[in-house]
């Protein structure tokens, strides 16, 4: 069984043996039909009235425009819009901003309760760093009960010698007042504090030295350091203040040592360095604009000192002032102390 196409576009069944013209019940047209005598050719051929190239008869792309399904024997649907994609795309937007605004409405949400936990976690911090400079206190205390006087801010070979050079800090002079004598015992008191024996050291920091906020590169650094310089307890680096003798004004209203804002390695002879003419030093490891400090205790920004009789004290900036401050750093201005630092 074959079939011929009218140049109408109606399709003809006919079968192999058929031989003679064809009337095309469409338009009317006689067609001749012509098969190939040859029997070995497994396609029927086809002819549209007149001797044409064989083909095969599911082939129609001569006419796209009638295309016809060859098994169903109906025309093939031209394709619209895509629905789902016009659904998908939307929605799927419309999905993934919702997902992104969730994500920061909840940040958000969390963020007050984020704050207060590293507020409580600050306060933590502060209150074991106060401690730690009450231990100072007390070990300047014990040196001084032990030696007769405080200890200089540097030396060298044995701590409770006047005039020896200054190559180790005062705070390691303290270590045997800090339940540290083994430590104390690993220094060459004879060598600088960055020789090679004594520069392993600077690791093994006493933790009643290390700062509020510790990090990898301030892990062997200490932000309690002496006032040092003219009008201060300390006016150089020999000097070995004696209680009371040392504190006209007052030991109890006197600044001994203080939380630098500069750190310094912990066994580095150097401190704060106090000019009464200039500016005050910077106090306070958070610093004065840190946001971690404002607020604090709900008075601001603060500092801890401590004092010639052992005790320390906070100082709230925002209710201390600077001549009140000046005043508790020279020990014999015969001055006073203001009413902010009571």
């Amino acid at each position: 069984m074959g079939v011929i196409l009218c140049e109408c576009g109606k399709t003809i069944p006919m079968s192999r043996e058929h031989a003679g013209p064809t009337t095309c019940p469409e338009c009317g047209r006689t067609l001749a039909t012509l098969f190939e005598e040859a029997r070995d050719s497994d396609s029927s051929k086809i002819q549209t009235g007149f001797p044409a190239p064989l083909r095969d008869p599911r082939d129609y792309s001569d006419r796209p425009r009638r295309r016809r399904a060859y098994l169903q024997d109906k025309p093939v649907s031209e394709k619209g819009p895509n629905l789902w994609l016009w659904i998908g795309v939307p929605v799927g937007t419309v999905v993934i901003a919702s997902t992104v605004i969730a994500y920061f409405v909840v940040q958000a949400a969390l963020e007050p309760e984020r704050k207060l936990e590293q507020h409580l976690e600050l306060g933590i911090r502060r209150d074991e760093f106060r401690d730690n400079m009450k231990q100072i206190g007390k070990a300047m205390k014990a040196f001084h009960a032990a030696h007769g006087s405080l200890p200089s801010p540097g030396f060298s070979g044995d701590p409770a010698k006047p005039d020896s050079k200054p190559l180790l800090s005062w705070r390691v002079a303290l270590l045997p007042y800090l339940n540290e004598k083994a430590l104390f015992d690993e220094f060459h008191l004879d060598e600088s504090w960055d020789s090679p024996h004594n520069a392993k050291l600077l690791l093994k920091i006493p933790a009643v030295y290390r700062p509020i906020k510790v990090d990898q590169a301030t892990r062997h650094m200490t932000p309690i350091q002496l006032i040092t310089g003219p009008d201060t307890v300390y006016p150089d680096a020999k000097t070995r203040p004696r209680v009371p003798e040392s504190f006209p004004d007052g030991e109890t209203e006197t600044i001994i040592f203080v939380e630098a804002e500069n750190l310094a390695p912990w066994t580095r002879p150097v401190d704060v360095v106090y000019d009464p003419k200039g500016p005050l030093p910077k106090f306070g490891t958070l610093g004065k604009d840190a946001p971690e400090a404002r607020g604090f205790g709900g008075l601001g920004p603060c500092f801890i000192v401590g004092l010639g009789d052992g005790s320390i004290r906070f100082i709230y900036q925002s209710r201390v002032s600077e001549r009140t401050i000046r005043s508790a750093i020279n020990p014999n201005d015969g001055l006073p102390i203001g009413p902010d630092w009571k």
